[in-house]
């Protein structure tokens, strides 16, 4: 009977003094030259809440388009897409979309609308409406031409904001 208690005594503090190295451990140092968080750009979409009857409404289709023309740029920024909310704070690096729609004005044209505006660190650069143009091919899908719509205005929006989210240009009131 006195074999099980000290082989149990054995084990525990063998198992003691292997944990005691990890448990002293300090956090390893950042690596010089690599920042610590990357920076978060927050895509705040603004949307009509009485659409059509789309089961893809404008949100998700902002979100996946926009999200595909940022990742493609590789800029030092994590994307990140949320809904507009109210009473919520602000973002230390945000983009306001404000969408307006998709107009089709003449035949196999397609123009995407979106009040834009751009935060970061307290300041606000107000872009303005921007308007991406899509022509579309004749046998082209209905989903793929409001896609190629949104994709022309995201391109117009990134490069825009390009400069500002590499930090090439100061935000205005720097």
């Amino acid at each position: 009977m006195k074999r099980i208690p000290l082989v149990l005594f054995v084990l525990c503090a063998g198992l003691t003094l292997a944990a005691a190295p990890v448990l002293n451990a300090k956090p390893a140092a950042p690596e010089k030259g690599k920042p610590e968080k990357q920076r978060e750009l927050v895509v705040v979409v603004v949307e009509n809440l009485i659409h059509p009857g789309s089961g893809y409404d404008a949100y998700n289709r902002a979100a996946y388009v926009f999200g595909d023309v940022f990742d493609k740029r590789k800029w030092p920024v994590k994307v990140r897409f949320e809904r507009f909310a109210a009473n919520t704070k602000d973002h230390p690096l945000e983009l306001q979309m404000f969408l307006k729609g998709i107009r089709h004005d003449f035949p196999d044209e397609f123009d995407f609308y979106a009040w834009v505006i751009l935060k970061a660190d307290g300041k606000k650069l107000d872009l303005g409406m921007v308007k991406g143009e899509y022509f579309a091919h004749p046998i082209e899908q209905g989903d793929d031409i409001l896609d190629g719509a949104v994709r022309a205005g995201a391109v117009k929006v990134a490069d825009k904001i390009q400069p500002y989210i590499l930090g090439t240009k100061p935000m205005p009131g720097s």
